[in-house]
């Protein structure tokens, strides 16, 4: 079965944190995929992303009613970027 945003989105509850290795482990895929898909998702403004240290990086699926394709409502498009491309590099 092939992962899709819309099968990770349906899999992750909402307002739960959850860390990449753990939905790759998951879904069976590496984490080099599981990092550009959950990136993308945070930049279409469907999961927010947060680092409560240097290391670590959590993602949170947005409840319907916060979901937005602007990534405005958390914080400006260029700190949203930054933050993914740092998850992207960090494989």
């Amino acid at each position: 079965m092939k992962l899709t945003a819309a099968k990770l989105l349906e899999t992750m509850e909402s307002d739960r944190e959850y860390l990449a290795g753990e939905l790759a482990r998951r879904f069976d895929t590496s984490m080099a995929q599981m990092n550009d898909m959950l990136c993308t998702l945070v930049e279409e403004g469907l999961v927010h992303m947060s680092s409560h240290s240097s290391r670590i990086i959590r993602f949170v699926r947005l409840p319907r009613s916060l979901q937005s394709r602007s990534p405005g409502h958390e914080g400006s498009l260029q700190s949203v970027c930054s933050l993914a491309a740092l998850t992207r590099t960090s494989r």
